[in-house]
């Protein structure tokens, strides 16, 4: 329909700074009418541009697919169903401390801005908003007939662009090292399989997921530096994602416990992923809104993997 991702990219930018009262390039929204036809679109990312750019109400908590399970007439509380979720978590580094030192409106104006455009990120690439706790925002994508190498795929765009994003447009001045020192966003990201069931108390049930994997997205984004992603070994493996390109050893999660009277530990390692010339290998931004997660990564000459030789399995 002829916009790209660059463009969808770079109006959304601008819609999230407009509303936080930042200044934004005007010439960068849609007019009504060409949303009004993207809306209309058969093109799912170009469906759910539209709708954020216009604003329309879109569903928080829980997860569509599964929401049966905390329904008002609690019906089916107690009840739980397996399924596999790719979860994406974004904070944002040293917002609690700078409550302390900046005006409460700049810490808004970037807070808001930051995470509107996270969530229109991660909705154009398909993504299901659960929720916006404290300095973040995290993401399920999947559900229970999806795709779920797709998902994973489309969780690990959905990462690399809203990094691009938030530090080229979105928060653009707090970049300046004097003046605002350190304030980025960091993303964690893990697949797995997970418990879905009501938690709460009557007459109020939210749909969840437990599971290790949805637990740590977070807590290895914590132990990241900002402007870093993080990636969890089940997702690295699952997308057997190149490690000599694009990854090098993270933080590893270590523990250990009795349960039962025996001995149990658990050392699960993470990774950095190096967005930026994954960013550069796929070199989509002028690719049309509607291929969004279908451009193949180009091979420079072969992409050594560990399991295989070929073109990077994340293409």
């Amino acid at each position: 329909m002829g916009l790209t991702k660059k463009e969808a990219l770079h109006a959304i930018a601008a819609q999230a700074r407009k509303r936080a009262g930042l200044d934004y390039d005007m010439g960068a929204i849609p007019t009504k009418a060409i949303l009004e036809d993207y809306r209309r679109s058969g093109e799912r990312p170009y469906k759910s541009f539209a709708e954020f750019m216009e604003g329309t109400p879109f569903g928080r908590g829980g997860h569509p697919d599964y929401d049966y399970l905390s329904a008002p007439e609690n019906a089916n509380v107690g009840r739980t169903e397996e399924g596999v979720i790719t979860t994406l978590f974004m904070d944002l580094k040293n917002f609690t401390k700078y409550c302390c030192f900046l005006s409460r409106e700049k810490v808004y104006q970037a807070k808001s801005a930051s995470i509107e455009a996270a969530i229109g990120v991660c909705r154009i690439h398909g993504g299901h908003l659960h929720e916006i706790p404290g300095d973040g925002v995290m993401f399920f994508f999947g559900g229970r007939i999806a795709n779920p190498l797709d998902a994973a795929r489309r969780a690990l765009n959905a990462a690399t662009d809203a990094m691009d994003i938030l530090e080229r447009e979105v928060i653009k001045e707090y970049n300046d090292k004097i003046q605002f020192p350190n304030i980025h966003p960091k993303v964690g990201l893990d697949y797995g399989t997970v418990l879905w069931g009501a938690y709460g108390a009557t007459p109020v049930f939210e749909t969840k997921a437990t599971a290790f994997n949805v637990d740590i997205a977070h807590k290895m984004m914590a132990e990241r530096r900002s402007q870093e992603v993080a990636v969890g070994e089940d997702l690295r493996s699952f997308l057997e994602i190149d490690e000599q390109r694009y990854l090098e050893k993270g933080w590893s999660f270590e523990r250990q416990m009795t349960v039962a009277g025996v001995e149990k530990k658990i050392s699960y390692p993470t990774w950095v992923f190096d967005w930026r010339t994954y960013l550069n290998d796929r070199a989509d931004e002028s690719s049309d809104l509607a291929r969004l997660g279908t451009v193949r990564i180009p091979t420079p000459a072969v992409i050594v993997s560990k399991t295989k030789l070929g073109p990077s399995p994340l293409a």
